[in-house]
């Protein structure tokens, strides 16, 4: 029996949500005992929900639980992401979009070039007014961080906190599909 984590953080998408719920299906019938980490709304940005609509944060939560339901996962095998990340120090303000697209931090991670690409999308403008929009920036940017810090940063003492001691050659091929 292995014990698998999922990253239960965008549940609009139905075909993403399906798609992760068949492998879960998948692994619960081999016998694998199944865990997810999920939203608790709290992101200062969610890539889901620009506006931080409470409507869209409920369907969010709503086709989560449904999900859960119809695999009959416990509540036990459910975890909530917390907000104790450490965000690292960024600029308050940008001069300009190129700036921020050089904006890296954590080891290297670009996260001004993904809060560009972004805010581009959701404010259908390619030129980035960076001073205009500084909050969005701010927002867009600690949301980056904290989940690039949950999802390597934390991750090793959440799977010790979940399972004791850890299988590195599992973490290791986890990581490997990850990246794929």
């Amino acid at each position: 029996m292995k014990k698998i984590l999922f990253f239960g953080l965008k549940n609009l998408s139905t075909q993403n949500l399906s798609t992760q719920l068949e492998i879960m299906s998948n692994h619960i019938e081999k016998g694998d005992e199944v865990y997810v980490l999920r939203c608790n709304s709290f992101l200062p940005k969610c890539y889901s929900n620009f506006y931080k609509l409470k409507s869209v944060c409920f369907r969010c939560r709503l086709n989560f639980d449904s999900g859960m339901n119809l695999l009959n996962l416990p509540k036990k095998n459910i975890f909530t992401i917390k907000d104790k990340a450490n965000y690292c120090d960024f600029p308050k303000e940008f001069k300009n979009q190129n700036e921020l697209l050089r904006f890296a931090a954590l080891g290297g991670v670009k996260f001004g070039f993904g809060v560009v690409s972004n805010l581009i999308s959701e404010l259908k403008n390619s030129q980035l007014d960076t001073i205009k929009y500084k909050v969005e920036i701010e927002k867009s940017l600690k949301s980056s961080i904290m989940n690039q810090y949950m999802n390597y940063y934390n991750f090793l003492n959440l799977i010790s906190f979940m399972f004791g001691m850890v299988d590195f050659l599992m973490f290791g091929q986890l990581l490997k599909h990850v990246k794929n």
